[in-house]
């Protein structure tokens, strides 16, 4: 039985196993392709969730009553674990998880995906933790400027701004990329 979201927190809060189960079964998808988007790895992406998760129940358990958003709260918990991971270079490798790439047939089709992916994955954490999470939600989960706002706790106007600079920094890093290829190549 699929429960609806508003109880999943009052369900949570008691450890009701069908309303975690229900939660769990529905987000985790999401929220696993969010965190695989930021690390590049299977294994850690599944950590993230798994720790997501935990904390979560958590922090429900305690008296403090301000989670009104559980997929809000996870997107938040997820997109902060990874962001620690990161900063203890956790996630830089470029050849991260080459058998669960769908990209061409062949080997080289196969190097090719995974470069641009690396590629896209650096420019990204050249964002600041904002932008990048609005970008991911935006583009990549396809979260509504209104579901980005609760999870990141501002007006949507500010997820608006943060959306527009962070793709005019993501222009300019892949512009610098580009010339610097070229660059590379003529000498």
């Amino acid at each position: 039985m699929k429960r609806k979201k508003p109880e999943w927190l009052k369900g949570a809060r008691d450890l009701e196993p069908r309303a975690v189960e229900a939660m769990y079964t529905e987000l985790s998808p999401e929220l696993y392709r969010y965190a695989y988007r930021l690390t590049g790895h299977a294994e850690d992406s599944e950590d993230i969730l798994a720790e997501a998760f935990i904390r979560l129940l958590r922090a429900l358990q305690t008296t403090d009553r301000s989670i009104t958003s559980i997929r809000a709260y996870l997107y938040r918990v997820v997109h902060n674990l990874a962001v620690d991971g990161f900063r203890t270079q956790k996630w830089i490798d470029p050849a991260a998880d080459i058998s669960s790439l769908q990209t061409g047939t062949g080997p080289l089709e196969k190097v090719e995906g995974v470069l641009a992916a690396e590629r896209v994955r650096a420019a990204l954490w050249q964002l600041t933790d904002l932008q990048r999470q609005v970008i991911l939600l935006r583009f990549v989960q396809e979260l509504s400027y209104k579901e980005i706002a609760e999870v990141l706790q501002k007006p949507e106007g500010a997820v608006k701004a943060l959306r527009r600079r962070g793709l005019e920094s993501l222009r300019r890093i892949f512009g610098q990329q580009e010339e610097k290829r070229e660059n590379d190549g003529q000498e």
